[in-house]
């Protein structure tokens, strides 16, 4: 397979050089660029094309073989020819007699454009084949840094999540604005982001690998969009470092109810992060225990965040009764407006803290009428109003 170029000589003058895509040899015979077609810019959008082509045929080792051939035999006589009729050539079909007469440019032109379609879908096919067979090799080699120091449960569980990523398809980038072109999707197919995972996976703590690699790698199996975690790994490894192994486990826990729940997983990391910036490291523990309780109650992921921002900071006294309403609350089916409820009792109405029961009119409220935001503007008069 050839790479095309174009130099200049001593003289000025441009040719257009041919080079080996393995050993990066010129073929001693070079063509003025002269006697190519520059109409249209015509072979410079089949040298781009050609050389995409190669370029992604060797580095992932793919041979074309003879379509590769007749495909740069054809572009080469479409680049050098001139558009004129040709007497005798292309004789009309009855079914396209309205085309009018077909030139021999227009016969070429339609073959290399449909070799070159047809390699390009082939070659897109094999690089899918030999990405899925390096990355299914990589996920064996993880699994040996899944394995270690986990529980037979957690064990088990890993070697059932490879097994999964294993059977996936590899996906070609989706696009809001049509069809990906051959250069993005070659693109997108060289991203290695399990030879990032593979560098980070060994420094996260044994306990955790296997809750880190199913949160790392969700999106993949559930096939379905791009992967928010892809691009920070050693950003997310290192801050499960800072909050140490059991702080990680809630943590992660906490993100995989996010991701099945398809919620914002970037909004969720901003606040946790702005949050933990906000509390002393001995308050960790207690925090991601709390965010990680209140998302099992139902919440959002985002929701029980603002609620335990709110619970930070309350009196070490005053937690234990914020946790009783906020269960009162839930348990009486609000949501929606929960956050704002408890934001406003702990900043304006901590009567509310003081004597649960005062908050049975706004469930009494909610639940004869079931109106969320009614029962919140029901706390914001004082007691005994009406």
């Amino acid at each position: 397979m050839r790479l095309l170029s174009t130099r200049k000589d001593r003289k000025g003058r441009e040719w257009v050089v041919m080079e080996d895509s393995v050993t990066g040899k010129e073929e001693p015979r070079h063509y003025s660029v002269d006697s190519f077609n520059h109409h249209d810019k015509v072979y410079p959008y089949f040298f781009k094309r050609n050389n995409n082509l190669v370029r992604v045929a060797t580095q992932w080792g793919v041979d074309l073989g003879e379509d590769y051939e007749r495909f740069f035999q054809q572009g080469l006589r479409v680049s050098q020819q001139i558009s004129v009729p040709t007497k005798g050539v292309g004789k009309v079909d009855e079914e396209d007699f309205l085309e009018g007469p077909k030139t021999y440019a227009d016969i070429c032109e339609k073959d290399y454009l449909e070799r070159a379609k047809a390699l390009e879908e082939r070659l897109l096919g094999e690089v899918k084949q030999a990405k899925k067979r390096r990355r299914n090799e990589q996920y064996d080699f993880m699994l040996s840094f899944l394995e270690e120091s986990a529980s037979q449960e957690e064990s088990q569980s890993a070697i059932d999540l490879v097994a999964c990523l294993k059977g996936t398809d590899i996906r070609e980038p989706s696009s809001r604005f049509g069809e990906p072109s051959f250069e993005e999707k070659a693109n997108y197919l060289k991203e290695d982001k399990n030879a990032e995972l593979l560098k980070v996976l060994p420094n996260v703590d044994a306990s955790i690998r296997p809750l880190f690699f199913h949160v790392a790698r969700y999106a993949e199996l559930k096939c379905h969009g791009d992967n928010w975690f892809d691009y920070e790994f050693d950003e997310f490894s290192d801050f499960l470092g800072s909050i140490g192994p059991e702080n990680s486990r809630l943590h992660l826990e906490s993100l995989l109810m996010s991701l099945e729940r398809e919620e914002n997983i970037y909004e969720l990391r901003q606040l946790i992060g702005y949050s933990i910036s906000e509390i002393g490291e001995e308050h960790f523990e207690d925090y991601f225990r709390s965010v990680y309780d209140t998302q099992r109650m139902g919440y959002e992921g985002c929701t029980a965040i603002a609620l335990m921002d709110i619970r930070s900071k309350l009196t070490e006294d005053q937690r234990g009764k914020y946790d009783v309403v906020l269960k009162k609350l839930t348990d009486s089916g609000f949501r929606k407006f929960t956050s704002s409820m408890m934001n406003h009792i702990a900043e304006r109405r901590p009567e509310f803290l003081e004597d649960p029961t005062l908050v049975d009119n706004a469930i009494n409220i909610y639940q004869s009428k079931g109106d969320e935001r009614e029962a919140y503007f029901s706390i914001l008069k004082p007691v005994g109003d009406k």
